[in-house]
């Protein structure tokens, strides 16, 4: 891979580390939660790099003078969503597992957090 690859990969994984970080709830505010909130959060910045990265590929496949003559643009285009949506989707479906399986913070019956004394 070029380092323009490996520079779009880093950016997409620390992008949506970063929306991750800044959109979805935080766990608990224990060593627990931490760590699997940080867990699921690179879970998903490791897909959105997996989704460059075949994305990539694909581009330097369709922009290749080696396709053979009975391979369409087309057939690699949707190989290359394919991949996208199986790779990309375990890994998704993994960080929603950890997160959902995360430790919470406790409320009382009006929804606030209860004090730690």
């Amino acid at each position: 891979m070029t380092a323009v690859a490996i520079a779009l990969i880093l950016g997409a994984v620390i992008v949506a580390v970063g929306l991750t970080v800044r959109f979805v709830p935080p766990l608990a505010d224990t060593r627990e939660g931490r760590l699997v909130f940080w867990i699921a959060a690179n879970l998903a910045g490791a897909a959105a790099g997996v989704a460059v990265a075949i994305i990539w590929t694909a581009a330097r496949t369709l922009s290749s003078s080696y396709l053979p003559s009975g391979l369409p643009t087309e057939s690699v285009v949707v190989s290359a969503l394919e991949e996208i949506l199986v790779e990309g989707g375990i890994i998704i479906a993994l960080a929603t597992v950890v997160y959902l399986l995360g430790p919470r913070d406790r409320q009382d019956e009006h929804g606030a957090p209860h004090s730690r004394v």
